[in-house]
């Protein structure tokens, strides 16, 4: 079997625990959590002027290149995530055909990129609800207002003084990518802090 497509070790396994948790209000949980293990992460990194580098991104992926900071790209497959002017984060399902990385590989073997999959090394935690902009405002130094931060907007920035990458998927849905040896620290803080507003843990995928 190809172990791209093997679903990756869970670093939350001895906290990970799906239910129901903390002040449930009348609308139900406020915040919903889960770890998502179904995900490649493909960091690279390029010459954003270099149109070679940039259609390969285009081809492999279905997304533009984002060249503007904190900013993201979704097709229907992938996510490219802004990091620094010549870096990136490329997001896609761990169940489509072939490895990414490899895709990509074959399309750059003539250009200068570089590329590394991380999937193993991060850990990424799927935060959604009601208050989610609420319990991530205590920890995160950064202006998290819709109007301000709204969906296909990344930053890096730090929560518990753990630095992470905040992608704004929908207006209330956040992927938090982290290294995996602060995995757990994170995932604490955040049930820890998710608990005044209810909060539900859900099955991985």
């Amino acid at each position: 079997m190809d172990s791209t497509l093997a679903k990756k070790r869970s670093a939350l396994v001895a906290a990970y625990l799906p239910g129901i948790y903390g002040a449930i209000g009348e609308d139900g949980p406020g915040i919903m959590l889960v770890e998502r293990c179904d995900l490649n992460v493909v960091h690279i990194a390029g010459d954003a002027t270099d149109q070679a580098f940039a259609h390969a991104v285009k081809t492999e992926t279905g997304c533009p290149l984002p060249t503007e900071a904190n900013t993201a790209t979704v097709s229907r497959e992938c996510t490219v995530l802004w990091l620094a002017p010549d870096r990136w984060l490329v997001v896609s399902a761990r169940h489509g055909e072939g490895l990414l990385k490899e895709r990509f590989r074959m399309s750059l073997a003539s250009g200068s990129a570089a590329l590394t999959d991380v999937s193993n090394g991060h850990t990424v935690i799927q935060i959604s609800g009601a208050r989610v902009r609420e319990l991530l405002a205590k920890g995160a130094p950064i202006d998290l207002h819709p109007s301000v931060f709204g969906p296909d907007q990344c930053a890096g920035t730090n929560l518990l003084q753990i630095s992470v990458l905040l992608h704004c998927v929908e207006t209330n849905v956040f992927h938090v990518y982290v290294a995996r040896g602060f995995a757990q620290s994170l995932w604490e803080w955040l049930t820890e802090g998710a608990a005044e507003f209810g909060y539900r843990v859900d099955p991985t995928d």
